[in-house]
């Protein structure tokens, strides 16, 4: 408001300072340019890597952007259910080839499938093609997931999540109370069900999901907050010129010192279902 009265009863004195600010930062950067050399080629590299990440960032959402229903399901989903995991798999060790056009081994640690509510989600990257790990290459997509009792909206207006990326490979899903709770208020409203915290956290997943196919990346895409979904695949071994990553095969894993680094499973999803629609 300030600027445009200025401009509108001094014009001249206002279009002067405004090619003066102009001029000034131009000779600023053109002085520090000349001073420092080195300046205009990391900024030029700069904005290289933030257009080619974007294309790179575009062209993905856009390869998953749709997806074809295989069969109809006859039962509806039930998130409170348990997991099943069937160990040893029945499944042998496998190839898969990632983003990056590289060799995976995948082995397959358990015959796994679970029916949960999705409460986060993340397919971020840094510098999507640029800054990819071995296991962004791989791990497509992370969900955050609650099955069993704590399954249901109620429990949402309680407990909030998000899911994201660290700066290299590390991944995890952060529960916080929603605005204006404590965790003395959830755990207040998990003891009034009967329930207690750790029921909670044995019942609340950050699953790092490798797709079979573009049409089962695509379906996982398209989940939104409070969805249903049931995934069918294994919990697996990922082996990159010597093993990397390893899945939990716990719920109750809790620390960076258990199997899978802690309660993170790594799954290879063979079929989706969201609703009564599948996706294979």
């Amino acid at each position: 408001m300030l600027e445009q009265l200025v401009s509108n009863f001094y014009p001249e004195e206002y279009a002067k300072n405004r090619v003066k600010t102009t001029r000034s930062f131009s000779e600023t950067y053109k002085n520090l340019s000349t001073q420092y050399p080195m300046m205009s080629a990391f900024f030029i590299t700069g904005i290289f890597c933030l257009l080619f990440a974007g294309i790179n960032e575009i062209g993905f959402n856009l390869k998953y952007i749709h997806s074809s229903v295989s069969s109809y399901a006859i039962q509806k989903i039930n998130v409170h259910q348990e997991p099943i995991q069937i160990e040893p798999s029945s499944q042998k060790p496998f190839q898969y080839y990632g983003v990056n056009k590289e060799e995976y081994t995948v082995i397959p640690m358990a015959d796994y499938s679970i029916s949960a509510l999705v409460v986060a989600k993340n397919t971020n990257v840094w510098l999507r093609g640029i800054m990819n790990s071995d296991f962004d290459n791989i791990a497509l997509m992370d969900l955050g997931l609650l099955c069993g009792d704590v399954a249901n909206s109620e429990f949402l207006h309680y407990v909030r999540f998000r899911s994201k990326k660290n700066l290299g490979s590390a991944r995890e899903l952060r529960p916080m109370p929603v605005w204006g709770n404590s965790w003395q208020d959830v755990q207040h409203y998990l003891e009034s069900k009967n329930l207690s915290l750790d029921y909670f956290f044995t019942h609340m997943s950050h699953v790092h999901l490798i797709p079979a196919n573009n049409n089962v990346m695509s379906a996982l895409k398209s989940l939104k907050y409070k969805d249903a979904v049931k995934l069918d695949g294994y919990l697996v071994d990922l082996d990159h010129n010597g093993p990397f990553t390893k899945t939990s095969l716990s719920r109750s894993d809790t620390n960076a010192t258990s199997r899978g680094n802690g309660a993170c499973e790594v799954m290879y999803v063979k079929k989706v279902q969201i609703e009564t629609r599948i996706y294979e």
